[in-house]
């Protein structure tokens, strides 16, 4: 009996981390490689369309700032990295990134930094978008061995157009007359 409940959470975890090919798959495995090297081992989870990957945490009471620099009044309560720790979440987007910041992007927070970047891949259909937290003292190789896992995911077909993508942007009328 304990065999057989053993071998349905090994096929449950398989399941989850991705038995199939998909691209989150592939990271979750590629993180999970990465977290078992850390001392204590990081923790690997995949929920639905994103995987994140979470070492040396702790809660931190921390004030919102918008895009124009201002702080919010009342602080709320976040998980961040500790000096030495590291958060990843990478989701699967649809189409290319069109957002609004410029990437690669190091946003600068009071406690962490966030590196925040997209990585096409399905041939541009899809993007990873990923954000790395970490503190001031996280293992730069560390981060560079994330990074470059990321990158050798780039699956990029530079010839698809707009209206592959889903992308209907009307023209802009002449106002002119």
């Amino acid at each position: 009996m304990k065999r057989i409940i053993m071998l349905m959470a090994v096929l449950s975890v398989s399941e989850a981390i991705g038995a199939n090919d998909s691209p989150l798959s592939q990271v979750a495995e590629r993180l999970s490689e990465i977290a078992n090297d850390m001392k204590p081992v990081a923790a690997v989870e995949q929920n639905g369309r994103a995987v994140s990957l979470s070492y040396n945490t702790r809660k931190f009471m921390v004030h919102n700032t918008d895009k124009l620099g201002h702080h919010s009044e009342k602080a709320h309560e976040t998980v961040g990295p500790r000096y030495d720790g590291l958060i990843v979440k990478v989701t699967v987007q649809d189409g290319r990134y069109f957002g609004a910041a410029i990437i690669p992007l190091n946003l600068r927070r009071p406690y962490w930094t966030t590196f925040v970047n997209a990585y096409p891949i399905a041939k541009g259909k899809q993007h990873l978008h990923v954000n790395i937290s970490y503190g001031s003292r996280t293992d730069r190789e560390l981060i560079k061995r994330i990074k470059d896992m990321l990158e050798s995911m780039i699956d990029d077909d530079p010839h698809v157009t707009a209206r592959e993508l889903g992308v209907h942007n009307k023209p802009l009328q002449d106002t002119s007359q």
